[in-house]
């Protein structure tokens, strides 16, 4: 009788509502969104092009929504909505002592001329301005006067930079006697020592909003691997905000699949090792 009255739906009816839903998502909708993405963000997705969109669409599907085109309308009228999807897209993987080779140069420099604020973007979860914290104290032993911002379009991994505390995968680089006196363990986490979240502060916002010039001016910026992701446009507006957040005496150093153009406002410097940086431009 309960059958009868609520008839279980047979395969080929979710298979038909699985193929309506699929005709909904209209690729063509989904690169007006990733341009428009492009336009405000400065991301460029285009060289995972099918992933992203995959990403999206599952996304979309999580919120209840079945096309690209009701996907655009929402996230037109819904900034949460839209942070979500930001968050979505921007997540990768990210570790302690992650490339250091640059942070020997930070050290080196610290010793020539005073650095007291340092720019970490994108800081993701937070893992490299820790490591920058670590990595002066167990070389320099002084933090005083030390101040470092992450900052980070993706709200979520901002959160999880505030609150310190990782899986043992993310340290698994730290070197043992540094992990033993500058974390301490919270249930299956591994969190940093409160001495070090006293130097630094994280803040969720864009790059190329205008907010960014209300931090103030930077002795050194770190931006690995950003840069890769901006079209050639959006690319040389990241530089000429550099520019204008580096004090005049400040250094730039860059990931390296951040290839950058020649310009007038920096100018590479490679050491006899090979690792390079940039300053700016007489």
């Amino acid at each position: 009788m309960l059958r009868w009255l609520f008839p279980k739906k047979n395969e080929n009816q979710k298979n038909e509502n699985k193929e309506s839903h699929e005709k909904k998502f209209d690729n063509n909708d989904a690169k007006i969104i990733l341009r428009e993405i492009r336009e405000e963000y400065g991301l460029d997705f285009s060289n995972k092009k099918e992933i992203t969109i995959e990403k999206m669409k599952n996304f979309a599907i999580q919120h209840d929504i079945y096309s690209f085109t009701d996907l655009r309308e929402q996230l037109l009228h819904s900034h949460h909505l839209k942070k979500d999807l930001i968050n979505k897209l921007t997540v990768g993987e990210t570790y302690f002592y992650r490339e250091t080779a640059q942070f020997e140069i930070l050290v080196k420099l610290m010793r020539k001329k005073r650095v007291q604020r340092i720019l970490c973007i994108p800081c993701s979860s937070g893992e490299e301005v820790y490591t920058i914290v670590l990595y002066i104290l167990t070389h320099q032993k002084d933090l005083s006067g030390l101040e470092i911002v992450g900052v980070d379009i993706n709200s979520d991994r901002i959160e999880q930079a505030k609150r310190g505390c990782y899986s043992s995968r993310s340290i698994q680089q730290v070197p043992s006697i540094v992990k033993e006196k500058y974390f301490y363990q919270k249930d299956a986490l591994y969190c940093v020592d409160d001495i070090l979240k006293q130097h630094v502060s994280f803040k969720q916002m864009n790059i190329f909003n205008r907010e960014i010039f209300t931090l103030g001016k930077f002795d050194v910026i770190f931006c690995r691997n950003l840069l890769y992701y901006f079209d050639e446009e959006h690319k040389s507006e990241a530089i000429e905000i550099f520019d204008r957040l580096l004090s005049d005496t400040g250094v730039l150093f860059l990931g390296h699949a951040d290839l950058i153009s020649e310009n007038k406002l920096f100018t590479k410097v490679v050491e006899n090792d090979g690792k390079t940086y940039y300053i700016k431009s007489d």
